[in-house]
């Protein structure tokens, strides 16, 4: 059984610590992994102590007021968070104990005036202070860069082998230490307190889709369970004839790639506005995005709204895609990801061709081509895909902001 486990929804993270005892804390739960954490606690028989949210959450709904009712255990937040989930209070200096375990709070604000980093031997969960080469935005709820820069500093002067276990990482890393973010980080590096106060309140990012109502839900505990079906489900009740409506709350620019035949659509963004369109609909209303993540709140706020009978389909309409279930597809041009690939591979074929025919000193073709995604992994910049962009045919296919902004700040 492990001590530490990282559990992963979309790009959030959140952490269970466990005794040897097998009694454990879970750390900023999300509401996607409700089961899971579930599961795992049975399978492991591990009993869980207490739910901690680092902070009141602004681009997902925490599961702490589920797992909360449904095992009566405490939820722990800081003395400073605006919450009716909250059954304890953290402070600076904080102590969890229990069993042989042992973390620390660390109260880190500057993302918002409430977010507290945890201490566990060589571990620190850096919640949204301290981000894999990047920071937390200043902007949410009571942020403060200069409170950011001080809770930078704060973290940096912890050892260098203490490994960073973040809320949130948007590039596919797990964890860090505090030795590589100092190497790494580009916002660790400021020694100017004011230049970093004006740089971070330049910065222009939007805001996570939905925000005020996923903040609403957090802080007031709202959020219920939710029925999930399958894209297996969906296909034999669709076959059993059933009274079901799918409600797509994707965006116009994604249902004019892949859709469902007779879905109602309507965009998350606007659901608020128009819920009372869905009123007079018999049977179950199943919703659905791209993911899941969007279909969760859709179906969260027909919850508070009255409506009894919603679910929502797990995975969205890449698991529909995955089952065979049919849909109907535009024929769309080539994403700019699969046409770098492709002309990529055609130079780098073409010049090692003229190479090998022709003269060796076309092999430098291929080195600069090779070297150009070597660059672009590192910096995650690619020139190749922004030259591509500015052609004709690819002046649609910039990406839809209808997941809104990120928590990180880039």
């Amino acid at each position: 059984m492990e001590n530490f486990k990282q559990f992963r929804h979309g790009n959030c993270f959140s952490y269970l610590i466990v005794s040897r005892q097998g009694k454990a804390i879970l750390v900023d739960p999300h509401f996607g992994l409700v089961d899971t954490y579930l599961d795992y606690l049975k399978k492991n028989k591990i009993s869980l102590a207490n739910i901690i949210d680092t902070h009141t959450h602004a681009d997902h709904i925490s599961a702490a007021a589920i797992l909360k009712n449904k095992l009566n255990i405490p939820v722990l937040m800081h003395e400073k968070s605006i919450s009716n989930v909250a059954t304890k209070r953290l402070t600076e200096g904080s102590l969890i104990q229990f069993d042989d375990v042992t973390v620390k709070v660390l109260y880190t604000p500057g993302h918002t005036d409430e977010i507290v980093s945890l201490l566990y031997e060589n571990r620190l969960i850096t919640a949204d202070t301290l981000l894999i080469n990047s920071i937390g935005r200043t902007d949410f709820q009571n942020g403060n860069p200069g409170l950011a820069f001080d809770s930078l500093k704060k973290l940096s002067s912890l050892p260098e082998e203490t490994e960073i276990y973040p809320g949130h990482d948007y590039k596919g890393n797990f964890k860090s230490s505090i030795k590589l973010e100092k190497q790494n980080n580009f916002f660790l590096n400021y020694n100017d307190r004011d230049k970093f106060i004006a740089d971070m309140r330049a910065m222009n990012i939007p805001k996570p889709a939905n925000m005020d109502y996923i903040v609403k839900v957090n802080q007031d505990g709202t959020a219920g369970s939710l029925k999930k079906i399958t894209a297996e489900d969906l296909i034999n009740r669709t076959k059993r004839k059933e009274m079901i409506a799918i409600l797509d709350v994707r965006s116009s620019s994604e249902l004019s790639e892949v859709k469902t035949e007779n879905a109602i659509h309507i965009p998350l963004n606007e659901l608020p506005l128009r819920i009372s369109e869905l009123k007079n609909i018999d049977g179950e209303i199943i919703t659905l995005c791209r993911t899941g993540n969007r279909a969760t709140i859709a179906a969260q706020a027909l919850l508070q709204a009255g409506f009894s009978n919603v679910s929502l389909i797990e995975g969205g309409i890449i698991a529909l895609e995955k089952s065979g279930y049919p849909l109907i597809k535009s024929k769309l041009k080539w994403s700019i990801e699969r046409q770098v690939r492709f002309l990529a591979g055609t130079i780098v074929l073409v010049f090692s061709l003229l190479a090998l025919f022709i003269n060796q000193w076309f092999a430098l073709g291929s080195l600069f081509i090779g070297g150009g995604l070597i660059f672009a992994g590192i910096t995650n910049k690619c020139g190749m895909a922004a030259l591509l962009l500015k052609l004709p045919y690819n002046k649609l296919d910039l990406p839809s902001q209808t997941e809104g902004g990120t928590c990180a700040m880039e």
